[in-house]
């Protein structure tokens, strides 16, 4: 097989013979062929940069998939609680918050989701497809706290939907479901947590049926699924990316930017062949995986402060917005969407001094700083990495955990502001309801999350006061 790179050379070879003819000299001649050669190997590589980045979150979620089923009882088709695990600023899991995840696939059969009467509790769960984007919400937010029941069903089914369910029709057969359950306690949550059903459509009735344990692949990567992703070679990827798209295709929206890229042998069922590239274009193909790294690791990092705050915005649906959506799952698979609750992170004082376990802080949320359709709010603290912070303390005993909301004893002032303060010893008795213990000596993070309740709009800006540093005498310490 010709070489791609050498085709378009010729192409471009064979219109400067005309030129030359006509008034050209031959040095000018072979320059022009040169450049048209060079210009051409550039679109290439550009055009697979951007295929790599468009699959990017697709080849993500399948690795990811893998890795996070590939337990004794593997959250596929079921659910399972995360809470503990690392959410960032897309939603921090507090004392009162737990999380409920579950991994889908519908290729044999539409999945029947039930959500228990809540009674009055907040519920929120998103799903999403296989591209990382976000289909809807089932819920308090969109349909209040009582029993609902949705039908989820793969493209190109058609059959009956059962009385009293609502169908989601998911564009993909592999999709992602992320839910939040904001309860008084360990044993509300436990109570709750196991009425919330996926059932095969088939056994709608059976509510004895349970999935069969999957046997545990002891050889699998158990590694970080974005790592696995990296070390890809590039025709590893490339041909996984197609045969991914297969079952789960790409939106119709994106049918013309994917027929521009079709010579690259890159769509669903194609077989991806570098060998047809020249040598120098093959190379620049395998350092594609470096180069995205680096472009999405430095794009993740880029935060819109104010006051020292960095505001969460994204809604989770991206359109033809193909690098945003890949910077989203770089970041985080399943975050809530900022329609859905509204999020600000922070790792600098006023000062814009690193926040550290060896300073106390304090922070200030006026009645302004809550969103209109706040239904509640939750303050937690987390390591530099984003992962939970471990305490020897815990609410229960009186004293602060590393985590707050409006329920969990918090006090409020008179004028509806909140004051809290962060530090790792205890503070004096009046400041304990609102602590937030961090380790001495330790970066940490702050993250504040306000979730949103039926018909609320979500705002584009928090008013927040920046976090403070405060000297050692302005607050006691007690033993």
């Amino acid at each position: 097989m010709k070489k791609i790179i050498f085709l378009a050379a010729l192409c471009a070879f064979s219109a400067v013979i005309f030129s030359f003819f006509s008034c050209g000299s031959k040095n000018d001649s072979q320059k022009d062929a040169g450049d048209a050669a060079q210009t051409s190997e550039m679109r290439i590589v550009q055009d697979a940069k951007d295929l790599y980045i468009y699959g990017f979150p697709l080849v993500l979620m399948h690795i990811g998939e893998k890795v996070m089923t590939n337990v004794k009882n593997p959250p596929l088709n079921r659910f399972e609680n995360s809470s503990g695990a690392a959410a960032g600023a897309a939603g921090a899991v507090g004392s009162d918050i737990f999380r409920l995840y579950s991994w889908i696939e519908l290729g044999r059969e539409p999945l029947v989701f039930e959500l228990p009467n809540m009674r009055g509790r907040y519920a929120l769960f998103e799903i999403f497809d296989a591209w990382n984007n976000l289909i809807t919400s089932a819920g308090s937010r969109s349909a209040g706290t009582k029993k609902q029941r949705y039908l989820l069903t793969a493209p190109g089914w058609s059959g009956t939907v059962p009385d009293g369910t609502v169908q989601i029709k998911v564009p993909t057969e592999m999709a992602f479901i992320s839910g939040i359950l904001h309860v008084s306690d360990y044993d509300d949550k436990t109570e709750l947590e196991n009425r919330f059903r996926l059932v095969a459509l088939s056994r709608i009735d059976d509510e004895s049926y349970a999935l069969p344990d999957v046997k545990v692949d002891e050889t699998m990567d158990m590694s970080e699924p974005v790592l696995q992703v990296f070390k890809m070679d590039i025709t590893g990827y490339f041909n996984l990316l197609g045969a991914l798209m297969s079952e789960n295709p790409p939106a119709a929206a994106d049918s013309e930017f994917l027929e521009k890229m079709r010579y690259l042998k890159i769509y669903p069922d194609a077989e991806f062949d570098l060998s047809v590239f020249d040598e120098r274009t093959q190379s620049e193909f395998k350092n594609i995986p470096q180069w995205a790294k680096e472009r999405l690791t430095e794009l993740s990092a880029k935060k819109d402060l104010s006051g020292g705050w960095s505001y969460f915005q994204d809604k989770r649906v991206y359109g033809a917005d193909y690098l945003g959506r890949a910077v989203s799952a770089f970041k985080a698979i399943g975050a809530t969407s900022s329609d859905n609750a509204v999020s600000a992170s922070c790792v600098s004082d006023a000062d814009g001094n690193a926040l550290n376990g060896a300073n106390k802080y304090t922070v200030h949320l006026d009645k302004d700083s809550f969103p209109q359709g706040t239904v509640f709010w939750n303050f937690s603290v987390y390591d530099s990495a984003g992962k939970p912070l471990e305490t020897p303390y815990g609410r229960k005993t009186g004293i602060s955990d590393t985590s707050i909301s409006d329920d969990t004893g918090a006090k409020i002032n008179k004028d509806g502001s909140v004051d809290i303060y962060i530090q790792s010893k205890k503070p004096a008795k009046e400041k304990i309801s609102n602590w937030l213990f961090v380790p001495d000596s330790s970066d940490f993070i702050a993250v504040i999350t306000f979730y949103l309740g039926e018909g609320a709009v979500a705002q584009k800006n928090l008013k927040l006061s920046p976090v403070v540093k405060i000297s050692s005498d302005s607050a006691t310490d007690v033993k």
